[in-house]
């Protein structure tokens, strides 16, 4: 039986993948109910990451869902600041 090499435990970050994937799901069904149209998910490009891809009618939807597990330092909005939100505009 091999042994496993003691590194660090990386269980948190699985654990924060799983909750992002969960967050981005509940965003969809959000949107979709709401009206808008599904397209793609984890869509990357030059600046990085769009985390969904809907259309609204003609017009298309690029959304980042933001999720903050304690409001103490602002909500998921607060969390969107001009260096985050830069590269998805100059991009589209």
């Amino acid at each position: 039986m091999e042994s496993v090499s003691p590194g660090r435990d990386r269980s948190h970050l699985l654990n924060r993948r799983r909750l992002g994937a969960e967050q981005e799901q509940r965003a969809r069904r959000y949107l979709e109910r709401t009206g808008l149209r599904w397209v793609a998910s984890n869509v990357h490009c030059r600046a990085g990451e769009l985390d969904l891809v809907m259309r609204d009618g003609a017009c298309w939807v690029f959304v980042a869902v933001r999720y903050r597990r304690d409001a103490r330092y602002g909500g998921a909005l607060a969390s969107i600041t001009h260096a985050v939100a830069r590269p998805a505009r100059r991009q589209f």
